[in-house]
């Protein structure tokens, strides 16, 4: 049939009744009652209006659970954003392999007896740095006039109104302190830099036998979030701040939706005034986290980000752990961040 054809014109003209049959095929496979028989035709032959209305409905709906999240932290979207991806950079950096330490660690007791903040209840609030974002509508961070009487503040002293403030939220049952304006600026200027970090907690676990407990380290993602200044306030006021503590598997769990176990939100109204920075902390409702574990993870915040430059060896090694966890991922150590973090001195 196909003489004095040669051979490259044969395979041509098979390889078109090849591709005409299975046109043919597939002309076929698209009839009525197949696509009838199929309910993924509707989807994928003319279905392009359910497709579509699906892929919506799923953007809607994930939008809204964003738009909660970030209303329940006080935070804009693209906070809330910026925190999941800081966040996700930081456990990538704590899980990188690091370099093994000369002596294990043992962790101790963890600290019954620092000296500082008061103590803490409910209510999350925001997170990650960036600069002055439009302040969330409903917000659960209550502004400082919400808590005190302004008007009356003129007339005390500094040491007066930390001693007010304090001895009211010791009261309440909340965490705080009076910061002096010069440490909140030396800590807000590492944050700046270094906005998140992990920092270790002591966690006592059952043992083999009900009289036996070990203790375990978890480690908490801390993450700074600055907030617009306040309304009024003068121009070298410095701006506002939160401090959100998570534990790390939490997080990694459920990243921008992880629930934060302590927020710390720094008030700066009076900053000029009286020289003191107002810090208030709030423990989240029904977490594993107790009061005094809110006091050593608050003080070792302290500890990483204020460098007064007289501490030291152990200040600049303090520095070098900040300083690794963001520039030099592959040498931070986690056996040396335990053994310098319960070091308090």
């Amino acid at each position: 049939m196909l003489k004095g054809i040669s051979p490259l014109a044969r395979r041509s003209l098979r390889l078109q009744y090849l591709n005409t049959k299975n046109l043919h095929v597939r002309s076929i496979s698209t009839s009525t009652s197949t696509r009838s028989a199929t309910p993924e035709w509707q989807e994928l032959i003319g279905g392009r209006e359910v497709v579509e209305r699906k892929k919506q409905l799923y953007q809607d709906k994930y939008k809204a659970a964003v738009e909660n999240k970030a209303k329940q932290e006080g935070i804009s979207v693209e906070q809330l954003k910026i925190k999941a991806e800081l966040g996700k950079k930081a456990a990538n950096k704590l899980n990188q392999p690091a370099p093994k330490s000369s002596s294990p660690v043992a962790a101790g007791s963890e600290g019954d007896s620092l000296q500082g903040p008061s103590v803490v209840r409910p209510s999350p609030s925001a997170s990650e740095p960036s600069r002055k974002p439009s302040p969330a509508k409903d917000t659960p961070i209550k502004p400082l006039g919400d808590i005190m009487d302004l008007s009356k503040v003129s007339d005390l002293s500094s040491d007066n109104l930390a001693q007010l403030w304090t001895g009211f939220h010791q009261a309440k049952g909340f965490l705080s302190a009076a910061i002096p304006t010069e440490t909140y600026l030396r800590m807000k200027a590492v944050a700046n830099k270094y906005a998140t970090f992990v920092l270790p907690l002591a966690r006592e676990i059952e043992g083999e036998t009900s009289e036996e407990k070990k203790t375990a380290v978890e480690m908490h993602l801390l993450q700074w979030a600055f907030l617009p200044p306040p309304a009024g306030a003068p121009t070298t006021t410095p701006d506002p701040s939160t401090v959100l503590f998570t534990p790390l598997a939490e997080f990694q769990s459920r990243q921008s939706f992880a629930q934060p176990y302590l927020i710390l939100t720094h008030y700066t109204d009076l900053s000029s005034s009286h020289s003191l920075v107002l810090m208030r902390g709030e423990i989240t409702d029904n977490v594993a986290l107790s009061p005094t574990d809110a006091q050593v993870l608050t003080m070792r915040l302290q500890q990483f980000y204020n460098y007064t430059g007289l501490g030291g060896d152990k200040e600049e090694k303090r520095k070098s752990l900040l300083r690794d966890f963001h520039e030099r991922p592959t040498e931070f150590n986690v056996d040396s961040l335990v053994q310098t973090a319960y070091d308090l001195d």
